[in-house]
């Protein structure tokens, strides 16, 4: 991991501006109990070297402050720079969607044991993440609510298996115990 770097305030990869678009990793807290099979438990968080400085690219965003699903038929965006379709490019500008929120109930008929209503969600709609936008964020709102995780291995957008994201609010007490332990 001493090779990976944060992005920040770009939204095309090829028009890098100023050395402060791309900050090092200090290290990383994977969470410990993360299936790499089931993608049970798929959030880590990052430590840069250096504060990132905020300006008119480059914003705070919040996570949840307390465990809870988001109304299903809610209108979320997705951001990443990730394939535009399953067998096509890489983007190396910035691609944002919105999707909606889906509900426990049908997503987990679509994902069956894979899914756990308790850990993750399932979004829908016509754009989305595709390969290489996993860890990307589901923001509602103003709020970061997911990161995305898995999604159909034949297809980007699938009708028949939705995309999956982490729920970041089951995660609270974890994050807050490893901020809490950072400073």
């Amino acid at each position: 991991y001493e090779k990976v770097t944060a992005v920040v305030g770009i939204h095309d990869l090829k028009k890098r501006r100023r050395r402060s678009d791309r900050i090092r990793v200090k290290s990383y807290h994977d969470h410990p109990d993360f299936n790499y099979r089931t993608f049970q438990n798929d959030i880590m968080l990052l430590r840069l070297e250096k504060e990132v400085e905020l300006n008119k690219n480059v914003k705070r965003i919040s996570i949840p402050t307390q465990e809870g699903d988001i109304k299903p038929d809610f209108v979320c965006s997705v951001a990443g720079w990730g394939r535009l379709s399953f067998e096509g490019e890489q983007s190396t500008r910035l691609m944002e969607a919105d999707v909606k929120i889906m509900n426990n109930t049908e997503c987990k008929n679509r994902w069956k044991k894979t899914y756990s209503a308790s850990e993750m969600m399932c979004v829908y709609g016509h754009g989305g993440s595709c390969k290489g936008d996993s860890g990307g964020p589901l923001v509602c709102g103003d709020i970061a609510v997911g990161i995305s995780s898995f999604g159909d291995r034949d297809a980007c957008n699938s009708r028949e298996r939705p995309e999956v994201y982490t729920k970041i609010s089951a995660y609270l007490p974890w994050i807050r115990s490893i901020i809490a332990n950072v400073k």
